[in-house]
C-alpha cells in the first residue's frame, strides 16, 4: 500500500496536479521570468514559493500615451455619483513618483487589471485583509489629496467643488552654501515654455504638495545638493558663474547672451524650433534661407508693416538691408544722402504699424 501511495505521489509531481502547469488563459505574455518573483518551478496557491517582492524595482512595459484620458469610478445608484477621474493626468504626474505602480500594484509587466478583479464590490467578505473596491479606491486617493489639500471634503472629486490648481512660479530663489555665489534664480516658466522641460525631467520622489500645496508660497527656498542632477543633465559645460550668483539674476535675454536679438516674429517660439537637438542650444546659422529655404521671390514685405511704393518694389532686399542683416534698422544711404529709416519710410505702414 505504501509503495502503491508513493507511486501516486510520483505522478501527481510528474504530471503537475498540484503545481501551475500551464499559465492561465487571462494571463497576459509576461516580461517577467517567474523565479523573478518565485523561488519554485511549480509555485501554488498554498506553497507560493515567494521571494521578497521584487515589484517596486521591476521596470514596467507600459507608457503613459496607452492611459485612457478619463476613467468612471463607482456606479449610479449609491450615496454618492461616480467620479469622473482623469486617469491620464494622474498617470503622466506618476512619473514623478513611484510611477503606475503606486495604483497598479501586479501590472507592471502585462495586462492592466481592473480594480474589482482583485478587490470586491461587497463590503462584507471573508478576507479582510484586502480592502473591499470602494475601500481601495479611497486609500489610493485620500492619502494624496490630503497632502495638498489639507482636507478630506467628499465634494472635491464626488462633487462640482474645485480643486487647487498647481502653482506653476515665473521663477523660483534658491539659497545654496556655495561660497562664491549662494543664490540661484531658476526660471521655472521659463523652462517648461520655451525650453520644453517636462515636469519628470526635474521632479523625481517629490509628493503632490510640492505643487498642489495652496498654503506653500515661499520665495526662497534651500536648494540641496541632490538638485544639481538635474540641472547638469543640460548645464553640465556651463560655468558655475551662469547660475550662481550673489543677487538674483534676470531672465534669459536672447540678445545679450547670444548676440542675436529675437525679433517679434521670432519671440514666441520655442528653443526646439531652431534648436532641434535636445538639450543642446549651441550657435546656429542665423540666415534666413536656415529656416525659409527660397524666401526671397514669395515675401510679403507687408508682413513687417511696410507696403512698398512703386520706387521700392523692384529693389532687391541687399538696397537697404547691408549683407543680409535683417535684425538691423535698414539704411537708406546706399541711394540717399537726405533720408534715413525710419524717419523716413520706403512706402506705407500697414497694419500694427500703420493702421491704415
Amino acid at each position: 500500500m505504501r509503495v502503491l501511495w508513493a507511486l501516486l505521489m510520483c505522478l501527481a509531481v510528474a504530471t503537475g496536479v498540484w503545481g501551475q502547469a500551464e499559465v492561465p488563459p487571462k494571463a497576459p505574455a509576461s516580461v517577467v521570468h517567474c523565479k523573478k518573483c518565485h523561488t519554485s518551478d511549480a509555485p501554488t496557491k498554498e506553497h507560493p514559493s515567494l521571494v521578497q517582492c521584487p515589484r517596486t524595482r521591476t521596470k514596467g512595459v507600459h507608457s503613459t500615451d496607452e492611459a485612457p484620458p478619463i476613467l468612471t469610478l463607482g456606479q449610479p445608484g449609491g450615496y454618492y455619483d461616480p467620479v469622473e477621474f482623469p486617469h491620464k493626468t494622474h498617470a503622466e504626474m506618476s512619473e514623478m513618483g513611484g510611477g503606475c505602480y503606486q495604483c497598479h500594484h501586479y501590472d507592471q509587466g502585462g495586462r492592466i487589471q481592473k480594480c474589482e478583479e482583485c478587490h470586491s464590490r461587497e463590503r462584507a467578505r471573508t478576507d479582510v485583509g484586502k480592502p473591499d473596491l470602494s475601500g481601495a479606491l479611497h486609500r489610493l486617493c485620500v492619502d494624496c489629496h490630503r497632502q495638498w489639500s489639507h482636507a478630506t471634503d467628499c465634494a472635491t472629486c464626488h462633487g462640482d467643488k474645485p480643486l487647487p490648481k498647481a502653482q506653476s512660479p515665473k521663477r523660483v530663489v534658491y539659497e545654496t552654501n556655495y561660497p562664491d555665489g549662494a543664490i540661484v534664480t531658476f526660471f521655472h516658466q521659463e523652462h517648461v515654455t520655451r525650453f520644453g522641460l517636462k515636469c519628470a525631467d526635474c521632479h523625481q520622489k517629490q509628493s503632490c504638495a510640492g505643487c498642489h500645496d495652496p498654503k506653500k508660497g515661499k520665495e526662497r527656498v534651500s536648494l540641496p545638493l541632490e538638485d544639481h542632477q538635474a540641472c547638469s543633465s543640460c548645464h553640465a559645460n556651463d560655468e558655475c558663474s551662469s547660475c550662481h550668483s550673489t543677487e538674483p539674476m534676470d531672465a534669459f535675454d536672447h540678445g545679450k547672451r547670444t548676440g542675436w536679438i529675437q525679433n517679434r516674429f521670432h519671440m514666441s517660439l520655442g528653443c526646439q524650433r531652431c534648436h532641434t537637438t535636445p538639450g543642446k542650444f549651441t550657435k546656429i546659422d542665423t540666415g534666413c534661407e536656415s529656416c525659409h529655404p527660397g524666401w526671397r521671390p514669395k515675401f510679403d514685405h507687408t508682413k513687417v508693416g511696410i507696403a512698398f511704393d512703386e520706387m521700392h518694389a523692384p529693389l532687391e532686399c541687399e538696397s537697404c538691408h547691408t549683407d543680409d542683416a535683417f535684425a538691423t534698422p535698414p539704411t537708406c544711404a546706399n541711394c540717399h544722402d537726405d533720408k534715413s529709416y525710419p524717419k523716413d519710410t520706403p512706402g506705407q505702414l500697414v497694419g500694427a504699424a500703420g493702421k491704415p
